[in-house]
């Protein structure tokens, strides 16, 4: 069970980097190729700016989207944890009280 936890953990992460890496490499073609001599409507780097603007736009828009899913499990976890506690009152059993003659 450990290790199929760390194993998610590990790829994860991995997959993390990839983004940042993406979207850094993104962002430096950005920077360099901004001010370039457009050639006309077919202008290879002008369709790569725009392939690179979309992408940074759908990453932006899926970690905002993560970002508020994550939020509502966590409101909804909480909630849960506060009705758990209300509705479950202590008994010895729960509190593991040993009962001797």
């Amino acid at each position: 069970m450990q290790i199929r936890s760390d194993r998610k953990k590990f790829v994860a992460g991995i997959m993390a980097v990839m983004m940042l890496v993406v979207l850094l490499a993104s962002f430096t073609f950005f920077m360099h190729e901004a001010g370039h001599e457009c050639t006309g409507e077919d202008c290879e780097v002008c369709i790569q700016l725009e392939h690179c603007s979309h992408l940074v736009k759908k990453i932006g828009t899926g970690m905002l989207t993560a970002g508020v899913c994550m939020l509502v499990i966590l409101t909804v976890c909480g909630g849960l944890q506060e009705i758990r506690i209300l509705l479950i009152r202590n008994t010895p059993f729960l509190n593991r009280v040993r009962l001797n003659d």
